[in-house]
């Protein structure tokens, strides 16, 4: 008797302890959104217990107060697309059992305990969490961007509406409906998913697509973990260009599937173990574009000198000649000290001191379908002379002249170019303008080496 008493006081005291807990542990819900102008985020409170909501975009935070129905949570953001991160916390004995986002980015209800009901409407939704929420029942968040859903703490959640996202992965301990066609979920995950619900008439799996994959010409791809369920073998339809492909073309054994041809294919999978509703059986799609691949193996006929404050246009030769990818990208990898820059998307160095240069070429997938060719090279950078100087960088006129001399530049460096006209000059020569860029140099050169400038603005 007094064991029993004793078992009863200490149920007692977890439960108290964990409603004290609950009360002090409020309600927080935040998200972020990337948004401009009005937004109506949706909450149901606890009526009269107040709440704050933080827009986080500058303005004041607000107080609401609770009705117990539906409110709107409307706001007027910079009409400047921006991000915002949005906190809605809870007074001592406010809760938030349903809530409707409206442009979510990422979402996170892990501190709202009491959340019960959450959907959202948008199609921005990129992130869910959900961790902690024991009382969540219902989640609609089709037509987003999600990846995966881990919905493993929910263990009361009954529908589940998540259709038209990216989902490679479904986490579940529990759920009474699902509706998850238009995603790119396995027959794995679709198999262990149906067997959580007995009515077929409330699991709607439908149709599931992979993104299209490249591979070489007599690659394999391996989808052996998707040969068998509940002791059925899973049926493998290959097509090609719409219609059956040919038999010489592929071949497949226990599930790895290899590709002899190239071409345009889908590989349709479906196996009568993983049950769905009537009407939307599940299938998955795994469309291949078969190449026939040249990697690359060298790029030869490289530059290997430059010239400082002058562009160098950077080429080479693919080696072979009928390499599968063969677009150059460049990048400088050790400027040293020739300040080398290539801009972005260009193929042009520019570097403006001498010294050595070292650049890496890319090629996307040259090496292998997902693996790029990379190399390196160096390129000697030589001090500009006036003899290299293109004619187009250096412009003298009046020419004859007997009295004024303008000389414009945009190219040489003005040291260099006052040195050239010292070389060219003496004490009784004529008044020489300088402009290069924004510079302009007025003066007299008294010596053939030493510049003295009367003033440069």
């Amino acid at each position: 008797m007094k064991t029993t008493v004793k078992f009863k006081f200490l149920i007692f005291l977890v439960c108290f302890i964990a409603y004290s807990f609950h009360a002090v542990a409020n309600d927080t819900i935040r998200m972020i959104t990337r948004c401009a102008g009005i937004t109506a985020n949706g909450i149901v409170a606890t009526a009269g217990k107040q709440f704050t909501v933080n827009f986080g975009d500058g303005s004041a935070i607000q107080t609401f107060t609770g009705t117990g129905n539906s409110q709107s949570l409307s706001h007027l953001f910079p009409y400047n697309p921006g991000r915002y991160e949005i906190t809605i916390s809870a007074s001592e004995g406010c809760f938030f059992p349903v809530f409707h986002s409206d442009r979510a980015d990422t979402m996170d209800l892990s501190k709202c305990s009491s959340i019960i009901n959450y959907y959202t409407s948008g199609s921005t939704l990129r992130s869910l969490n959900t961790n902690n929420c024991t009382n969540l029942e219902y989640i609609s968040v089709s037509i987003n961007r999600l990846t995966v859903l881990d919905l493993r703490d929910n263990i009361a959640l009954k529908n589940l509406y998540c259709s038209e996202n990216q989902l490679t992965r479904i986490d579940l301990v529990a759920v009474n409906h699902l509706d998850c066609i238009e995603n790119r979920l396995p027959l794995s995950n679709l198999y262990t998913l149906s067997n959580m619900i007995s009515n077929p008439y409330n699991k709607y799996l439908g149709r599931q697509e992979f993104p299209s994959q490249r591979i070489a010409m007599g690659d394999s791809v391996d989808f052996s973990d998707q040969a068998t369920f509940g002791g059925i073998a899973t049926v493998f339809v290959v097509e090609k260009n719409g219609a059956p492909a040919p038999p010489d073309d592929y071949k497949v054994k226990d599930g790895i599937i290899t590709f002899y041809n190239s071409g345009f294919y889908r590989v349709i999978m479906t196996n009568a173990a993983v049950i769905s509703h009537p009407g939307w059986p599940a299938v998955v799609v795994a469309p291949f574009h078969v190449i026939n691949f040249v990697p690359f193996t060298e790029l030869i006929d490289l530059p290997t000198t430059a010239t400082a404050g002058i562009y160098l246009q950077l080429t080479g030769t693919v080696i072979p000649h009928n390499a599968t990818y063969k677009d150059i990208s460049w990048k400088v990898k050790d400027a040293g000290t020739t300040g080398a820059t290539i801009g972005t998307g260009s193929s042009r160095l520019y570097t403006t001191a001498p010294g050595t240069v070292m650049v890496t070429a890319t090629v996307k997938d040259g090496s292998a379908i997902g693996t790029d060719y990379m190399q390196d090279f160096y390129v000697e950078v030589e001090p500009l002379s006036i003899a290299e100087t293109p004619l187009t960088a250096l412009q003298v006129y009046p020419n004859p002249t007997t009295g004024e001399l303008r000389v414009t530049s945009y190219k040489l460096r003005v040291w260099r170019f006052l040195m050239f006209m010292a070389e060219m000059s003496d004490q009784n020569s004529p008044p020489i303008y300088w402009r290069g860029g924004s510079r302009r140099l007025t003066g007299w050169f008294w010596t053939p080496l030493i510049c003295r400038p009367a003033s440069i603005s």
